[in-house]
């Protein structure tokens, strides 16, 4: 019987380990919100092609929280803020990931 308690302890104490290895794997994965790798909540894309139902417009994109907030005209951000993602002439459509 002591025999087999010195073969199975290492064995379990290997396999505790491989479990809380990948459990602590999964947790960290999980920490990120949605599938934005962005480290902040609140952010703007520029662009100066934004897709809108009113056409075309230069300007910048307000995501806050993962959800999209508002959408300004270059005239009135203008570069005012601090976390912004600019994206020059590529278009940004912004309610696109909802469909």
């Amino acid at each position: 019987m002591d025999l087999l308690h010195w073969k199975l302890f290492p064995l379990l104490a290997l396999l505790a380990s491989f479990l809380f290895f990948f459990y602590i794997q999964d947790s960290s994965k999980s920490s990120q919100s949605g599938c934005s790798l962005f480290p902040h909540s609140h952010y703007w894309i520029a662009s100066k092609r934004i897709v809108t139902p009113q056409g075309i417009i230069s300007g910048a994109v307000e995501i806050k929280g993962g959800s999209i907030v508002s959408i300004v005209k270059n005239k009135d951000w203008s570069g005012k803020f601090k976390q912004v993602v600019d994206y020059g002439n590529a278009v940004v459509m912004p309610g696109l990931i909802d469909v």
